[in-house]
C-alpha cells in the first residue's frame, strides 16, 4: 500500500511539473515552484516507492543506496545502486517461484567486458547475500521457462 501511495504521488508531481512547462503561473505560491516540485518529485522517484516495507530491501538513511525487485510475465528484475563509498551487502530475494536463478547481467564494479554480460555466459547468483562494491550497481535478471 505505501509504495502504491508514493509512486502514484510522485506520479502526480511529475504531472504537475509537466503542466508547469507549458503554462508556469500554473499554482501561485512558493511551495508550488518548479525549484521545489523538482527534488520531491526527483527523491520520491528514487528512494519512496523503492524504499517501502513491502518491495523488498529498500535505502537506508546512512548509506545512499537502494533496491528494487520486481517481475512481469516472462523475466524477474532485481536492481542494487550503491552510491555510497564504501562496499556494502544486500540481500537477494529468492527469484520467483518457476523462474531460474538470479544472473548477474550489469555489475559496474567490474572491468569491461565482464562489467556487462548478456547472453549464454552470465553468470549465477548463487548467495543470498551480495556485496555491492562503492559507487556501483549490479542488473540481476531471472527469466520464466519457456512453455
Amino acid at each position: 500500500m505505501s509504495a502504491t501511495f508514493w509512486l502514484v504521488f510522485a506520479t502526480f508531481v511529475g504531472l504537475v511539473l509537466a503542466y508547469k512547462f507549458g503554462a508556469p503561473e500554473f499554482g501561485p505560491g512558493a511551495w508550488l515552484t518548479f525549484g521545489r516540485l523538482r527534488p520531491i518529485h526527483t527523491n520520491d522517484t528514487f528512494y519512496g516507492w523503492p524504499a517501502s516495507p513491502s518491495s523488498g530491501p529498500r535505502t537506508t538513511s546512512r548509506h545512499a543506496a537502494a533496491a528494487h525487485a520486481f517481475s512481469a510475465r516472462t523475466l524477474a528484475l532485481h536492481w542494487i545502486l550503491n552510491a555510497y563509498w564504501e562496499p556494502l551487502t544486500f540481500q537477494i530475494p529468492a527469484s520467483p517461484a518457476g523462474y531460474g536463478h538470479w544472473r548477474r547481467c550489469v555489475d559496474t564494479s567490474r572491468e569491461p567486458p565482464q562489467d556487462i554480460c548478456l547472453g549464454i555466459e552470465v553468470p549465477t547468483v548463487e548467495s543470498a547475500v551480495l556485496t555491492v562494491e562503492a559507487r556501483s550497481y549490479i542488473v540481476l535478471l531471472s527469466n520464466a521457462p519457456r512453455v
